[in-house]
């Protein structure tokens, strides 16, 4: 059963995926972009293959998918609120079974190491893929090292955290996107499963973005998942829209213009 839910992640052309993640109510609240959820999900559905977003947002989601069912949609299980004295450490908020429930595609799970709580959110990831597995959901893990004990900055830590939630069993890895081809490779090389990059806070140069997940894209990376790139961008559906075209090739975009001013070649496939 897993498998037929990530065929709906993957593009049936490039075996890559764009993801949208838009879960940062719980941390960081009501951010620019994401004030009005039902209109941010309006203004990239076009554009994306998968959203991230907490349970309780659902119903929002399935409003504005109801004419995208193409869209695949992962419910995110844990959280941490920032400037919270126990931040980064995040705990489970929501249950795979109720994930399921909610008629969700697969579910997100963030994995931290190297900071306190770090061996918590490792059994949090090892019950989340037990019981993913058990309900056929394929389960994406959003890896990030963390101070005092690892650096955000090395791929070392990079590829040793995607690693570990291999290990326990996650089906794809979400890790910072580095900017050395060498270094995406090594990641891609030791995670062991399908590699997205995430593209972090909002970069105002769209293009050096762009830039980002082309070289990630020819380094083996399988997609991306970008949200405050995308959302907060002063037209979020051309960032969306570009973005799309930097993973699956410029033809395979759906819109209603030509996107010019970024020509793009179609990538070989990279399957997952």
């Amino acid at each position: 059963m897993k498998e037929l839910r990530l065929r709906r992640l993957r593009h049936p052309e490039t075996g890559r995926v764009v993801i949208c993640p838009m879960d940062h109510g719980v941390t960081l609240g009501p951010i620019k972009g994401l004030t009005d959820l039902e209109l941010a999900v309006e203004r990239v559905k076009r554009h994306v293959d998968a959203i991230v977003v907490h349970k309780g947002q659902i119903p929002v989601v399935s409003r504005q998918l109801g004419d995208h069912p193409e869209v695949a949609v992962l419910v995110h299980l844990n959280a941490s609120v920032q400037g919270a004295s126990s931040h980064p450490a995040k705990v489970l908020v929501a249950e795979v079974e109720e994930a399921a429930g909610l008629g969700a595609d697969g579910v997100s799970v963030q994995l931290n190491l190297g900071c306190e709580g770090d061996a918590d959110m490792l059994a949090t990831v090892g019950r989340v893929t037990r019981e993913a597995r058990l309900l056929g959901l394929p389960v994406l893990a959003m890896t990030y090292p963390q101070p005092p004990g690892m650096s955000g900055e090395a791929t070392d830590d990079i590829v040793h955290v995607a690693r570990a939630a291999a290990e326990l069993g996650a089906d794809l890895v979400k890790v910072s996107m580095p900017l050395v081809p060498e270094e995406v490779e090594r990641i891609v090389a030791g995670a062991g499963v399908p590699v997205v990059v995430s593209g972090g806070p909002y970069n105002d140069d769209r293009q050096a973005v762009l830039d980002g997940v082309r070289l990630a894209m020819e380094a083996g990376a399988s997609g991306v998942a970008l949200g405050r790139n995308v959302f907060q961008d002063a037209d979020p559906q051309r960032s969306a829209k570009e973005l799309y075209a930097a993973v699956h090739g410029q033809s395979r975009v759906r819109s209603f213009e030509d996107l010019d001013a970024y020509p793009i070649p179609d990538l070989p496939r990279n399957p997952f």
